[in-house]
């Protein structure tokens, strides 16, 4: 069974995905992670940044400026769309490998995709989980992980597809405003539903 992780940024979707591999004793594959081994330099990801504005977000040995370009992306939409432009196929064609190996060995599969919905991926998917808080808790919880103000954060939170619009196109809904152990309750349930599913690799 291919399961995904998605939700907007300050959501928990990252904590909700590791809780949901602990819960189901299935490896992780997140995305951003990917990206990240993708900009390292020499690979596809850091190539196409090259190619597509020199040395802009290159560091004197070449790595890519990860705080410069992180705070352009915030600022910047154009740069941001184009920087989706060339990683995104670059993760699903990782992901969609990924994916295809595990169940030509009969194991579940489990994404963390932050873009699932926007970047129009749902379908690769058999089921889709939206991890969910309110927009002001998202803010806080973003300003304190990436040293942002209150007004970027919002901004890049009103860049992305609303929250609740992913709630709402999601098969399942962890709504992660309370405690961790609110959350792990959550997610624990949710394992329950999915090992009954039939396309589940028990």
């Amino acid at each position: 069974m291919k399961i995904v992780v998605t939700g907007g940024m300050g959501s928990g979707k990252s904590t909700a995905g590791r809780l949901l591999a602990e819960s189901l004793g299935v490896g992780l594959l997140q995305s951003d992670a990917l990206c990240r081994d993708l900009l390292q330099p020499g690979r596809s990801g850091w190539q196409g940044v090259h190619a597509c504005w020199g040395e802009r977000f290159l560091t004197a040995n070449q790595e890519i400026d990860r705080p410069l370009l992180r705070q352009t992306i915030f600022d910047d939409a154009e740069v941001r769309l184009q920087l989706e432009q060339i990683l995104h196929p670059l993760v699903r064609q990782i992901i969609r490998q990924r994916a295809a190996y595990e169940e030509a060995h009969q194991r579940n599969f489990l994404a963390e995709v932050p873009l699932l919905f926007e970047a129009g991926w749902a379908d690769d998917f058999d089921w889709s989980v939206t991890v969910w808080a309110e927009d002001n808790l998202c803010a806080e919880r973003i300003v304190r992980r990436d040293g942002v103000t209150r007004e970027q954060a919002m901004a890049a939170l009103r860049a992305q597809m609303p929250s609740r619009d992913k709630a709402r196109a999601a098969d399942s809904v962890l709504e992660n405003s309370d405690t961790l152990e609110t959350l792990r309750e959550q997610v624990n349930q949710l394992a329950r539903v999915l090992r009954q599913n039939p396309l589940f690799f028990s």
